[in-house]
């Protein structure tokens, strides 16, 4: 697997706040996780193997 661990973070002031985190990343994830309000975000990769790739990157407000 070319990411073995992941966190999804936001930014709250000066630290960096997890919201989300996983294992592998294939070509149709969808996490679900409680709703944040933040400015930026990222993708952590804290394990990977062989160059991680990301296409693509997507977050979606929570449905109503």
């Amino acid at each position: 697997d070319r990411v073995r661990k992941f966190e999804l973070q936001y930014k709250e002031g000066e630290e960096w706040r997890t919201f989300a985190s996983g294992k592998t990343i294939g070509s149709s994830l969808i996490l679900k996780f409680s709703p944040v309000t933040a400015r930026v975000v990222r993708l952590n990769i804290v394990e990977s193997g062989e160059g991680p790739t990301i296409w693509r990157f997507d977050l979606f407000a929570p449905q109503k």
